[in-house]
């Protein structure tokens, strides 16, 4: 069965279209029925964007086939990492806020007098340093996640609990 097959499968499962599966995911009305359709590839990104937004089907079974449709129950470690990985974004989005904020302050959008030796940022600047963040975010993200859904992490953390 090929990647277009599950992603139907998927669709049914969830008891929806899949027009409402590709607005679920933002893609453009289409994307994945025409794909479907004509039995034609599609970007990487919407496969992406379907393990991010259906985080119970299991990322494997969609990819390869293998294994079973849903994920299975997780594990209280993964249950950890999941809520480290919560928390975590959540404090460098409040970082983020809180660096852009400085910025502002200190003339940063400035329609008038900034203080003198500040560098007056435009709004492209301003931009671009919050792409960067975000990418870093994501980036950091990932390697805490890696780090403690590691097999030699998650040993350690079960011979504690005992």
């Amino acid at each position: 069965m090929s990647v277009l097959k599950r992603i139907n499968q998927i669709a049914d499962i969830k008891g929806i279209k899949i027009t409402a599966l590709e607005s679920k995911i933002g893609a453009s009305k289409g994307v994945l029925s025409r794909a479907i359709k004509n039995d034609t590839d599609i970007q990487s990104k919407w496969i992406s964007r379907i393990v991010e937004n259906f985080p119970e089907i299991n990322p494997t079974w969609l990819l390869t086939g293998e294994g079973e449709i849903l994920k299975k129950e997780q594990s209280p470690a993964d249950k950890s990492a999941h809520s480290l990985s919560a928390d975590f974004k959540k404090l460098l989005v409040e970082e983020k806020i809180n660096f852009l904020y400085e910025r502002i302050e200190n003339g940063v959008l400035g329609g008038g007098d900034h203080p003198p030796g500040k560098k007056k940022f435009s709004l492209q600047e301003i931009y671009f340093l919050s792409e960067s963040i975000e990418t870093k975010l994501k980036t950091l993200t990932e390697m805490i996640i890696n780090i403690v859904t590691h097999p030699r992490v998650l040993e350690i953390l079960n011979d504690r609990k005992k």
